[in-house]
């Protein structure tokens, strides 16, 4: 082999080399192509003050799952397509912030919400207005309108401070923002423009955006069916990490679409979202045949990734399988199942020959009180 043979091969690899992903402190890649081993979480390992909430069904107030806000005071469900619901922190229910409908302080289709840190405020937007309406949660009314100018669907919003309100446009909106920030009084203070984003061709990035804060005056952002998370402090951004999902395939006419997102972050661990949504095209139609997601913990120090496949609640005494983990802004997890399928849960738990005497009781005592229609069972915690 000669000499200009072995520089142009060098050169090669060289080349190769500097075209592959890098993992690094300043921006991570997540490989899900590969398979990564699952886990069982102790969730007294990663948070504390854990608690159970039952949701009162007062006043008609049956919910059929759980999205929302839980706080030290409120627990709001946004989730409801008829009703927001607010309940104290024990579960207690206090009243309906709002309903579906076309009056004054009705709503047709909530597109973002949030609460302030102080628990005083949920403010939330009706698709298609140019307000934000702004519910006091001490005082239990509506108060005046917050001013906003609608271009488009919006994929979040959240609270910078008492006075300032932050917003990340959906994919299709016309803003002209990837986020953007507006005092309560409507005047857009700051924003950074939306930039075309070169998106790798292997697979789809996050089905579901994220748009949070992270610490202090940070946010944590992935827009939809993007494969980056950004980290922005005001007008400064730098990418946290990237994924690299398998290709899209069709299986007997239907396509398996890959996707990934971020969910939190804490000084420990990421917390990350693995999906897969099944999808039948036709030339008339699409259907959703079905979809999956996992939750896995990326390791901050060492970037190990692992799924989560089983969470143990020892001071119960239960386990729940395929646990869907939620990550509040407010650095919360929470954990919901149906009242019907906690009630299996703990039949399950309660055949187990190495439960005490005192947990067994524990535990029947508990089943005996819920019924099958009661609202869903919330597993809180405050993570460490």
């Amino acid at each position: 082999m000669n000499r200009l043979h072995i520089y142009l091969i060098a050169g090669l690899l060289f080349a190769a080399a500097a075209c592959q992903p890098k993992s690094s402190d300043e921006e991570l890649m997540v490989d899900f192509t590969k398979e990564y081993d699952s886990i069982s979480v102790d969730l007294g390992d990663i948070a504390e003050n854990i608690r159970l909430v039952r949701l009162d069904t007062s006043g008609g107030n049956y919910l059929s799952g759980f999205y929302g806000y839980i706080g030290e005071k409120y627990i709001i469900n946004v989730g409801c397509y008829s009703k927001i619901n607010l309940f104290t922190a024990s579960g207690k229910f206090v009243k309906n912030i709002a309903v579906r409908g076309k009056g004054p302080d009705e709503f047709m289709q909530i597109d973002a919400w949030a609460v302030d840190d102080k628990e005083n405020y949920f403010v939330f937007h009706d698709n298609g207005k140019n307000y934000i309406k702004r519910f006091n949660l001490e005082s239990l009314i509506l108060e005046k309108n917050i001013p906003f100018e609608n271009h488009g669907w919006l994929s979040g919003m959240t609270f910078l401070n008492d006075t300032t309100l932050a917003f990340h446009p959906g994919r299709f909106a016309d803003y002209g923002y990837l986020y953007f920030c507006q005092s309560v009084s409507g005047k857009i203070l700051f924003g950074v423009k939306k930039e075309k984003e070169e998106r790798k061709k292997l697979g789809y990035g996050g089905f579901s955006p994220i748009f949070k804060k992270a610490k202090d005056s940070t946010f944590l952002l992935q827009s939809f069916l993007s494969d980056s998370v950004f980290l922005f402090s005001g007008n400064k951004k730098r990418k946290l990490m990237s994924f690299v999902n398998p290709v899209s395939k069709k299986i007997n006419g239907v396509t398996h679409q890959n996707s990934a997102s971020i969910l939190h972050m804490t000084r420990k661990n990421y917390y990350l979202k693995k999906g897969e949504v099944r999808v039948r095209i036709s030339k008339k139609s699409v259907s959703l045949e079905g979809s999956s997601n996992s939750i896995c913990q990326m390791d901050r120090s060492g970037h190990s990734v692992k799924i989560i496949s089983k969470v143990h609640l020892p001071v119960l005494g239960i386990t729940i399988s395929d646990p869907k983990l939620d990550f509040h802004e407010n650095n919360k997890v929470s954990i919901y199942k149906s009242a019907a399928a906690f009630k299996d849960i703990l039949e399950q738990s309660l055949e187990n020959e190495k439960l005490s005497e005192e947990q067994r009781a524990k535990l029947a005592k508990l089943n005996a009180s819920i019924s099958e229609d009661d609202n869903p069972i919330l597993i809180v915690g405050d993570l460490k």
